[in-house]
């Protein structure tokens, strides 16, 4: 979730999806069937006047959106309806400042194969040292991966990131399924899930391609180490997780996909992994991030944003980036593509603090939980 919008910004919007969905009698049904494709339990007709004008009804969407926190996953869904629809994809990227990671990667190769006007509005958004080393980009892409169970249609419930060459690191709620089922069933589910690099296209997204792998089976699960989400993260919880409750979860793969030779890379070039280290640096307040996510099941995307601080007991830290769902896991990277945190929800705003915000557990705290459990193999000093 980014911060909310202004007037002007939702106005923009607003004349955006009118353009794309107002020629047609059955606009509201139109734009209803794009939410619920990608946003199942959000259904239009609770949230507009049914006979009203249709911009009216848009105007109110939005406004209910942005007030209530999940404008992101509604224009979200928006951008994976009407991928064609030029101006609404404007009006979304420099809103939320959010772009494919197939455009960011073009950009930092030269950005040759973009329109120019896409190009300027990628590097407004775009911290500057973010786009110094395109090798460390390319890098940073092949790590992500989307996280399905195969025996779940639609796919994609989440992203994960290697940190080893067969081991990936995502939320704990990503894969509570697993978690929270009884130890004779944890071998079925763990053999359902799979683990989605290179979708960087959304046809891949959408047919579940990529490169897939799937969790290590063998006595019990594939889970090494994790620690779980409470407070108010969970289903009628309340007040902030503590540092007993970090809601990650890693993940032995099946097989070391880190170790993949790269297409056209240099000789000897692999997909690597992110690199933990005992030491990690703390997010700055202030400081722009970047979360490389795949949003609502679909492609690799880069959100933009910055750190607000820390929460209440110092186990998670605020950020702007507008992430969604399926988002959970996902990265975060400072300005320098340098990992500093996990990201792991939403929260509503407060009377104290109207604005919703993101958050996501500072890998400090992870590596830290992680050395004491003398999981540390894949630490680096």
């Amino acid at each position: 979730m980014r911060m909310s919008l202004s007037g002007p910004q939702l106005g923009k919007i607003r004349d955006a999806i009118v353009n794309v969905y107002g020629g047609s009698s059955d606009a509201l049904d139109e734009l209803n069937t794009a939410l619920t494709d990608n946003f199942e339990d959000r259904d239009i007709y609770k949230y507009v006047i049914v006979n009203q004008k249709f911009h009216l009804q848009v105007a109110g969407l939005l406004k209910k959106a942005n007030g209530q926190g999940w404008l992101p996953s509604l224009l979200g869904a928006l951008q994976q309806h009407c991928p064609d629809a030029e101006e609404l994809q404007e009006v979304i990227r420099t809103a939320l400042a959010t772009a494919p990671g197939r455009e960011v990667l073009a950009l930092a190769a030269g950005g040759k194969e973009l329109p120019v006007k896409v190009q300027a509005e990628l590097q407004d958004i775009l911290p500057g040292g973010a786009l110094v080393d395109l090798r460390t980009m390319q890098r940073r892409v092949r790590c992500v991966c989307r996280i399905d169970y195969a025996d779940l249609s639609p796919p994609g419930i989440g992203t994960g990131f290697l940190v080893g060459a067969d081991l990936v690191l995502t939320n704990w709620h990503v894969i509570r399924r697993l978690e929270e089922a009884p130890e004779a069933n944890k071998p079925e589910i763990a053999k359902e899930l799979r683990f989605r690099f290179d979708l960087l296209e959304r046809a891949d997204a959408v047919e579940a391609k990529g490169r897939a792998t799937s969790a290590k089976l063998g006595n019990g699960s594939p889970v090494l180490r994790s620690s779980p989400a409470a407070g108010i993260e969970i289903k009628a919880g309340a007040g902030e997780p503590g540092m007993d409750a970090l809601d990650y979860a890693l993940v032995r793969l099946a097989e070391h996909v880190g170790n993949d030779p790269v297409p056209g890379g240099m000789t000897g070039e692999t997909r690597g992994y992110i690199q933990l280290r005992t030491a990690m640096p703390q997010p700055a307040p202030d400081s722009a991030l970047m979360v490389l996510q795949h949003p609502l099941r679909g492609e690799l995307q880069f959100a933009i944003g910055k750190v607000l601080g820390p929460n209440g007991t110092g186990s998670r830290v605020k950020h702007t980036a507008a992430t969604q769902r399926g988002s959970s896991g996902s990265p975060v990277l400072d300005a320098a593509l340098g990992p500093v945190a996990l990201h792991n929800g939403t929260r509503p705003g407060t009377e104290q603090a109207k604005q919703p915000y993101n958050t996501a557990v500072p890998l400090v705290h992870i590596v830290r939980d992680l050395k004491d459990a003398g999981v540390s193999v894949m630490l680096q000093e």
